[in-house]
């Protein structure tokens, strides 16, 4: 028996089951859907705990039953303290020997729609495993009927489609009896490869964040692994804590990507993406024009240059920006693969590296929070971890000094030093929901707050003060001169920093003693330390500084270490390095001049242009995906098929490219497909934020898709 408050009143009921992640009460007097739950509870006789959860699928005896009917809840736990934890392992324990299912039931609650007889119905799943779900219905399908369904999981784009079999059926008595609601047990049968692995991978969130008292992995991680156990976040964090330093190679549908990793800090990337090219993300950044991108090209097929001093001497961009745009380039190459759920990792050990990389200072902890916000929805971040606005967030741990995280972050958590609700935190920072559950669950997997249920936010716990939004200070004329110094100094590094030599960063020959290269790294950054940093009021030099700084200290750690010592000794010339890449240069042109006349809607020029390239480059996919847009534009209905399949093979071979998923979202669009628009013009968006027409074409096809099940409705 249990007492249980809500909606502002308290009533009684009976718990029949329960487990990490949700409960069944059965009452006479059920809250509605949606409402907040507070259930005491009695785990042994000196721990009482109270648990929080929310309503999510509610009934009521109907009149025609029989008196001693009841009826009852079914309850989402928000998350639950660790005292309950223990008390359902240890109850799982005693029943180890038991029979019991081949696969783990968790009691979450999903919309399914599906088809019975000429109606199609909306219920709710009342548990849900790999291999099955139980469906709460009143519907009367016999054991052995087959069902086709859309489960929806809140979060992830497009419903998942799955196809199970009746295992058994509980009618009203039978149901009361188990302290169930009525309905089916489904087996799962025939499930495609893309919907078990979306099923497996979310199951395996929530084994992850809900069963585990930490809500995150802690164990090391393993040489070599799965995408669908260890996120890519979780990757970058473990290596850091580990203080790795190797190689991890990350490989998905035919893309490669290599992480260079030193000391847990990954410092290059690789990747056989044409879009993740330095020139293309500089085009997508505003930096360079692609007549620029073109022309400099010309001149790196035939130059002993790298790319980047091409464009530095030919006028393109400065010397500074180019040195930022180098580590910025590297780390979207990383949090681009945010989004992998599926895929395979290996980690090698040491520094086997080749001649051709560079060092960059990146940041993972920027990479780590900046991934999780662009590609994590807020919504499955909440059903993977049982947040909502209630829950409790406490801190239990600090961020490193030079972190080079948001602001926002630190602020959160000296906030949470006493805990506090994620509907408090929303409400003080002036942030969404939305915009607050990203960070704080990068906050958790990094390890610096937990969900605390022992007790509510303390609310007489005295008032944070915000420094975000400080009031800038004039300046008197010395500052003035500070500045016009640090400006020069500033200038004066990034110009060595051109080509990425730290030799040259330090002004020494390859040749140089570790005596002289200490002695250059001291006058370095002695002339920047010679000044408080953070009372610096121009925003863009003290963030200059701290680049440099960064700079500064990975050349001093890279010249030290014998090993890349050596690696820098032997870097070689571009002409003898890049000859491989020569085909790949020209390819590049081709297709920015065959991209030009499709904006400019020069059909029948781009269709020769595409053609003549495919048959040139027959193994490149994305050709054949600019090809197909131009079909499509030349003659929409009869190519619409035909485009629609290149445009998907395209993008399976580069997903990082956000011009194709914008094509492949208008002829979604053209299909009255606004489903699949949506997914395709979220993706072109989230890849290339200041996408204008990717963000219009999404407001429209969102407006469409509404449109269109509210009318259905009706």
């Amino acid at each position: 028996m249990v007492r249980f408050r809500g909606e502002g009143r308290e009533a009684e009921g009976i718990l029949y089951n329960f487990s990490e992640v949700g409960m069944f009460v059965k009452t006479d007097n059920p809250l509605p859907i949606g409402a907040l739950i507070s259930i005491p509870i009695q785990v042994d006789k000196e721990s009482n705990i109270e648990i929080q959860g929310r309503v999510v699928w509610s009934s009521t005896p109907r009149p025609q039953e029989k008196p001693t009917a009841r009826g009852g809840m079914g309850v989402e736990l928000s998350a639950a303290p660790e005292t309950y934890l223990r008390f359902v392992s240890k109850m799982r324990a005693q029943l180890s020997q038991a029979p019991r299912a081949l696969e783990e039931r968790f009691e979450v609650y999903h919309r399914v729609r599906f088809k019975s007889g000429q109606d199609f119905l909306t219920e709710y799943t009342e548990n849900l495993s790999r291999g099955g779900m139980f469906l709460a219905t009143t519907q009367r399908l016999e054991p052995g009927q087959t069902i086709k369904a859309q489960l929806e999981i809140a979060g992830i784009d497009e419903p998942i489609e799955v196809e199970g079999k009746v295992a058994y059926r509980l009618d009203a008595k039978q149901a009361e009896e188990k302290g169930r609601a009525a309905g089916l047990g489904v087996q799962f049968v025939d499930l495609n490869s893309e919907a078990k692995a979306r099923l497996d991978h979310y199951i395996s969130r929530l084994e992850t964040h809900r069963s585990r008292p930490e809500r995150r992995r802690v164990e090391k991680i393993p040489p070599s692994g799965s995408l669908k156990d260890y996120l890519v976040p979780e990757l970058v964090l473990g290596f850091l804590q580990e203080k790795q330093t190797g190689t991890l190679l990350i490989e998905r549908q035919g893309v490669t990507k290599l992480v260079y990793i030193k000391d847990g800090n990954p410092v290059f990337v690789e990747s056989n993406l044409r879009t993740e090219t330095l020139g293309q993300y500089l085009v997508r950044k505003g930096k360079i024009t692609p007549m620029d991108l073109e022309e400099s090209l010309e001149e790196l097929a035939q130059s002993d240059l790298h790319h980047g001093e091409i464009m530095v001497q030919g006028g393109m961009l400065d010397s500074p920006t180019l040195a930022q745009a180098f580590v910025e380039h590297h780390e979207e190459k990383l949090l681009n693969m945010f989004s992998w759920f599926d895929g395979r990792f290996e980690f090698i050990p040491g520094t086997d590296w080749p001649p051709t990389i560079s060092i960059l200072p990146l940041k993972p902890y920027r990479i780590t929070f900046q991934g999780i916000s662009r590609w994590y929805d807020s919504t499955l971040i909440g059903a993977w971890m049982g947040l909502d606005e209630e829950t409790a967030i406490r801190q239990i741990a600090l961020p490193p000094a030079d972190a080079g995280v948001r602001p926002i972050i630190p602020e959160i958590l000296k906030r949470c030093a006493t805990p506090q609700t994620v509907r408090k935190l929303s409400a003080k920072l002036q942030l969404s929901v939305n915009e607050l559950l990203p960070l704080i669950y990068g906050m958790v997997i990094a390890g610096w707050v937990t969900l605390d249920f022992s007790n509510i936010a303390d609310v007489s716990a005295p008032e944070f003060k915000s420094t975000l939004k400080e009031e800038p200070r004039a300046l008197s004329p010395e500052s003035e001169k500070v500045l016009d110094l640090l400006r020069r100094w500033i200038k004066e590094d990034f110009e060595r920093l051109r080509s990425l030599n730290f030799y040259e960063l330090f002004g020494v020959k390859e040749d140089a003693t570790e005596a002289e290269i200490t002695r250059a790294h001291m006058e370095r950054v002695s002339r920047y330390a010679s000044h408080d940093i953070e009372d610096i009021d121009d925003k863009e030099v003290r963030e200059k500084v701290q680049q440099i700084h960064s700079w500064l200290k990975l050349a001093f750690d890279t010249l030290r270490d014998p090993n890349l010592k050596k690696l820098y000794s032997r870097r070689e010339k571009k002409a003898e390095t890049e000859n491989k890449t020569k085909p790949q240069i020209e390819l590049e042109r081709q297709l920015l001049v065959c991209i030009r006349d499709l904006e400019m809607e020069n059909m029948q020029k781009a269709i020769s242009g595409l053609t003549l390239a495919s048959q040139m480059y027959p193994e490149n996919r994305s050709v054949q995906g600019y090809l197909a847009w131009a079909l499509f534009q030349q003659e929409k209905k009869t190519n619409s098929g035909k485009a629609s399949k290149m445009l998907d093979e395209a993008i399976l071979n580069d997903p990082s490219d956000h011009q194709l998923r914008f094509y492949r979202g208008q002829i979604a669009m053209y299909l009255n497909d606004w489903r699949k628009a949506e997914r395709h013009f979220s993706q072109a968006v989230r890849l290339h934020p200041s996408f204008v027409k990717a963000k219009v074409a999404l407001d429209l096809a969102h407006e469409k898709r509404i449109s269109e099940e509210q009318s259905r409705k009706t």
